[in-house]
């Protein structure tokens, strides 16, 4: 299972999760997961989630201005069991709108 997503992060707002409304915002099975994340420039701020437990708080992203590549751009990954909310949350404090592109890659255990 994964997920690819490109998402525009409008200046100084937050978006509370990326994976919002998507098939696998809730862990489908026990997993692990990465997380591949990069920015299309400098400055936003990542936050990931699983269930209540904080994974990455505060992270700066890699401004490569493109999708995450396997495995240079998968800076983490934890365990999730079924069920189990995960949350992308994205801080955009800067003057200028940036793109987040995240991939979610799920291998069951």
């Amino acid at each position: 299972m994964y997920i690819q997503r490109q998402d525009l992060i409008l200046a100084g707002t937050e978006n509370a999760n990326v994976l919002a409304g998507n098939q696998f915002e809730f862990s489908p099975v026990r997993s692990i997961i990465e997380f591949g994340l990069v920015a299309s420039a400098t400055g936003l701020l990542v936050d990931i989630l699983i269930g209540a437990r904080a994974v990455i708080v505060g992270m700066q992203p890699n401004q490569a201005n493109r999708v995450a590549i396997y495995p240079d751009d998968f800076p983490t990954r934890a365990g999730a069991i079924a069920g189990e909310r995960i949350i992308i949350r994205v801080r955009n404090p800067t003057a200028g709108n940036l793109t987040l592109f995240s991939s979610v890659k799920f291998t069951p255990v």
